[in-house]
């Protein structure tokens, strides 16, 4: 069985990351996670070595990246062109779970809690580098939650700078429907075709909820409307 086979998890300064990895033959395939956004991979293998690209699920953009295996530790270097093409470095460690997007239940439970219908959004912001190699991005990221139990999910704008230069960007172009509700304090998605889905534990305040998906890093959405 190849090295790169299975799962893998790690922590960064503000950045947490998962991976859920398949070898057949010298292609490398599965999804990443980083600070919770799937991506899915698609590589190639030679040794200890891997290079390839991951698309980015909800946007539609697409990263080169290139990794090495060091015993069971997965080193993935992604490059960024936001940040003018600034890589970013990421160590995973082999683990035994699946990363939270693989979970699945059979069928749906609980009620739409009243709290959380609104629009909500919540900024990322990803940097890297020293110096004058230093670059930064934050992105914006917003949900629907409605009292009849739908969801839409969808990427705002982007803007960030490296070196002498800056960007900005627009969202993606198409909004995720989904269906939610809740059963105590976990929030569950739930695909509107395949039923797959992906639950957070969720602290309500107001104008602001926490959501929690096991990770060190928590994302603290703000009410827009």
């Amino acid at each position: 069985m190849s090295a790169y086979s299975g799962h893998f998890s790690g922590e960064q300064p503000g950045i947490s990351s998962s991976a859920a990895l398949t070898v057949k033959g010298k292609k490398l395939g599965g999804k990443i996670l980083l600070n919770g956004k799937q991506g899915t991979v698609s590589g190639t293998i030679q040794g200890d070595e891997a290079s390839g690209h991951i698309d980015d699920q909800e946007t539609g953009l697409q990263y080169a990246f290139t990794s090495v295996m060091q015993d069971d530790a997965l080193h993935v270097s992604i490059v960024f062109p936001e940040l003018g093409n600034m890589a970013v470095d990421l160590v995973m460690q082999r683990s035994s779970e699946e990363i939270p997007a693989a979970d699945e239940v059979s069928s749906d439970t609980g009620t739409p809690d009243a709290r959380l219908v609104g629009t909500w959004r919540y900024t990322e912001v990803l940097g890297g580098g020293y110096g004058d190699n230093y670059g930064s991005m934050a992105t914006d990221y917003f949900m629907r939650l409605h009292a009849n139990g739908m969801a839409e999910s969808w990427t705002g704008k982007s803007a960030g700078g490296a070196w002498d230069s800056v960007f900005s960007a627009s969202g993606g172009k198409e909004a995720i429907t989904q269906r939610w509700h809740t059963t105590g304090k976990t929030l569950v998605f739930s695909d509107t075709v395949s039923g797959q889905q992906q639950s957070v534990i969720f602290y309500a305040d107001g104008n602001r909820i926490m959501l929690d998906d096991g990770s060190s890093q928590k994302k603290i959405f703000e009410r827009v409307d």
